[in-house]
């Protein structure tokens, strides 16, 4: 029969005309006589359709394996890509004496991935910059035993930020989290090692101080599973399209260090033997002036960098003019505060009075951040301005559970991200999405219900991909900023306060290109309620997510409210989780009632082995109730 992982399929050598799929397959004997098997390939299109065929027989030893390699030709394939990533199916049949005593099915994507040390990342001859996230195998109020559904979700919200590809931060991810990005069309980074032989003390957050916590990780086995855990994971994971390059450590400290070399080389062996696509590694200290030992990351086909700023990434191209490069990992464009959360004079004292920390190290780290996460957008100045850095991975696409930091207790999850907990979209998410994306788009802030500062100046923010931006107060024009499309810009007005209205025009070619509108919302009125889908397999694993919004009575979000909302379940479904994003908040995640949090909050509905109908009836005390309506089948 054949091993496990036993098949690896190589679906890079395509062109619009033909490709040729180049199959290798290991096959086992466990009889004490030789065998003569038939090996039979049969490939499937994406509707089903039988699009080649190929056999041959091969003699296998008594208790032996054989591996047998085999090409394919395929005429007119469709190519795997971002927009339309096509998956063919290939079935693998064993036979003896022409009776079938072994079978397997596996997808492939036909694509061509190349990379140039000039002009950075190729995907079938196209040149594309990688816009690409960070992501911890989490799934919020889930926590990490997560569903398909919120892979799904999660790729969705990123892809609509413009995002196209996946840095698995720094442990395998599931066989499932890499089936979507195939089927959705996301490139990854699949990263192995957070660290090697040296144990990592990372940092929390206590009483308002950084700190260092040596902890007891996979350091401690490394010498003795390295090997074995790399070669699992690349034969487990190479015949994902998805799959664009392998990184074999994160911020590894012997990289700064001789030994460096000598590992490196023996896991870049490993990888090198079982395929064809490049390794690189996440390399840190270059944005603190750090450099590593050149000979430890010569070890590496693609140079990665972590926090490395402008003149670093000078620096590295004047020493290594002829490498390829990537930045692995850099902060957002994204402030530390909790989505939603501006906070001006007393407010801001208020709030950091509450914590009580001792040492002002965290706010000092939080202010330094500020409200653009304008150090973020630099990074993507940098990478924009390259074309020999393919992209870069920011640090993180999404926040999840732990790693605190820049805050400590209470605090219970990242703040790191351009997307929260729940799944709701902060101002960074829009930087992004007015670089990354066509879409016609503005956005504007912070919110229009400053209470208390009333009379005073306050900057209002924009991002556009449009030409200019117009903003106008209460009706009055403040005038038109412009906007370099090729640049990495944002807009700014100083305006004095008052409840009202704001409103943001686009413009491209002259024409109105985009608009938005945020008002002063009165008080709360209404739950509005919206999800991405209104039926889910009845197999007790599939999810919806119910994204809840206090409004007011003319429609306008309410961005302060914190009511706390109940939710009633009818038919057959539970409540798998509920959220609200606040890393401050200590509520349950498995309840059936949670706070809102500046005007949002999240349930998540699972379903059950009985098909039917489902309502959820979504209440808070003082308004009308909710009733969404769903359907499991």
């Amino acid at each position: 029969m054949c091993a496990i992982w036993g098949n690896y399929i190589v679906s890079n050598n395509a062109s619009k005309e033909e490709a040729t799929i180049n199959i290798e397959t290991q096959i086992n004997n466990d009889f004490k006589e030789s065998k003569e098997c038939e090996l039979k390939y049969t490939i499937y299109d994406q509707q089903g359709n039988k699009v080649a065929q190929s056999s041959q027989n091969e003699i296998i030893e008594a208790e032996n394996n054989k591996k047998v390699k085999l090409d394919i030709t395929l005429k007119k394939p469709q190519l795997w890509d971002l927009k339309k990533p096509h998956l063919y199916t290939i079935k693998t049949v064993i036979s003896i004496h022409q009776q079938p005593i072994y079978s397997q099915t596996d997808k492939t994507g036909i694509r061509n991935i190349s990379f140039d040390d000039q002009k950075g990342f190729f995907l079938n001859g196209q040149n594309i910059k990688i816009k690409g996230v960070c992501l911890h195998h989490a799934g919020g109020p889930l926590g990490a035993a997560i569903h398909r559904r919120t892979i799904e979700r999660q790729l969705e919200k990123l892809r609509e930020m413009g995002c196209n590809a996946v840095r698995t931060a720094h442990n395998p991810f599931s066989e499932e989290f890499l089936n979507v990005c195939d089927s959705m069309g996301f490139l990854v980074m699949n990263e192995m090692f957070d660290e090697w032989e040296k144990v990592k003390e990372p940092a929390t957050t206590q009483n308002g101080k950084k700190i260092r916590i040596p902890v007891d990780f996979y350091a401690n086995i490394f010498h003795k599973w390295a090997d074995k855990d790399l070669t699992d994971f690349v034969m487990r994971d190479r015949n994902h399209p998805s799959v664009i390059m392998w990184s074999i450590g994160n911020e590894i400290d012997q990289m700064r260090k001789p030994a460096g070399e000598i590992i490196g080389k023996r896991l870049a062996k490993i990888v090198h033997q079982l395929d064809y696509r490049p390794i690189t590694n996440g390399v840190h200290g270059y944005g603190w002036g750090v450099w590593p030992d050149s000979a430890a990351a010569a070890v590496n086909d693609i140079y990665g960098y972590n926090y490395i700023k402008n003149d670093g990434l000078d620096k590295e191209r004047q020493l290594h003019p002829n490498t390829k490069t990537i930045i692995t990992e850099h902060e957002s464009a994204q402030s530390f505060y909790p989505r939603g959360t501006y906070l001006y004079d007393d407010a801001k004292k208020a709030w950091w009075d509450k914590l009580a920390y001792e040492y002002n190290e965290a706010f000092e780290w939080v202010e330094k951040r500020d409200i653009r996460g304008e150090s973020g957008m630099n990074a993507w100045k940098w990478v924009k301005e390259r074309p020999h850095v393919m992209g870069m991975f920011i640090w993180t696409g999404w926040d999840y559970l732990g790693e605190v930091i820049p805050f400590g207790w209470p605090a219970r999850s990242s703040s790191f991200a351009p997307i929260d907990l729940c799944g709701f979209p902060k101002d960074g998410y829009y930087f992004y999405q007015s670089q990354w994306t066509d879409k016609p788009m503005v956005h504007i802030f912070p919110h229009w219900n400053l209470d208390g500062m009333e009379g005073k100046k306050v900057t209002v923010y924009a991002f556009t991909n449009g030409e200019e931006v117009e903003l106008f107060q209460d009706g009055k024009s403040l005038g038109k900023k412009t906007n370099n499309c090729q640049g990495v810009e944002y807009q700014s007005w100083d305006l004095i306060y008052k409840p009202g209205e704001l409103k943001a025009v686009s413009y491209k070619n002259g024409k109105i290109h985009a608009q938005k509108t945020v008002r002063t919302a009165g008080e709360p009125a209404k739950i509005q309620v919206n999800c991405r889908r209104n039926s889910m397999k009845a197999n007790a694993q599939d999810l919806i997510y119910v994204e809840c919004t206090i409004i007011d009575k003319d429609g306008n979000e309410v961005p302060t409210a914190d009511n706390m909302i109940e939710f009633e379940m009818l038919g057959p479904a539970t409540i798998a989780g509920v959220g609200n994003s606040n890393n401050m908040s200590l509520e349950s995640f498995k309840s059936n009632q949670h706070s809102a949090f500046n005007g949002k909050c999240l349930a998540i509905i699972q379903s059950t082995r009985i098909s039917g109908d489902i309502s959820l009836i979504v209440k808070s005390s003082g308004l009308p109730s909710t009733t969404i309506h769903f359907h499991s089948k």
